[in-house]
């Protein structure tokens, strides 16, 4: 009976003891899955701010590609129609202008437009 309860003994300490090491490596578990998962939110989270950022760098490029085209744009009318203009007066004046009379036409010609809906109200004429 003594072997018995010795056995019984040396069993339920081996018991205890295993209870004790599986209580440590859930806790281990635990605390790795804690940590990766905080670590997959962190990574996540610099992807969104990663993401947000160059979404905005590409509509900043963007807006500045609009408005210089919308320059460029803007200075072609202004050529056409001086050109335009230059031609018109010469058919119905029947004569070749001067450097200086085409100069004068073309500025009223062109004070005359408004180019403000065009360039957003940030040209002036």
């Amino acid at each position: 009976i003594d072997a018995a309860t010795e056995l019984r003994k040396e069993a339920d300490d081996l018991l205890a003891d295993y209870r004790e090491r599986l209580a440590e490596a859930r806790g281990q578990a635990d605390e790795i899955i804690s940590r990766a998962q905080k670590a997959a939110e962190a990574r996540e989270r610099e992807a969104r701010e990663a993401a947000e950022k160059k979404r905005e760098e590409l509509l900043e490029q963007t807006r500045r590609d609009i408005e210089a085209e919308t320059r460029r744009a803007i200075q072609d009318l202004r050529r056409e129609v001086a050109d335009l203009t230059v031609k018109a007066t010469e058919a119905v004046t029947r004569k070749s202008l001067t450097t200086e009379d085409q100069r004068q036409l073309v500025q009223d010609a062109i004070s005359e437009l408004d180019f403000s809906a065009l360039s957003g109200a940030s040209e002036s004429n």
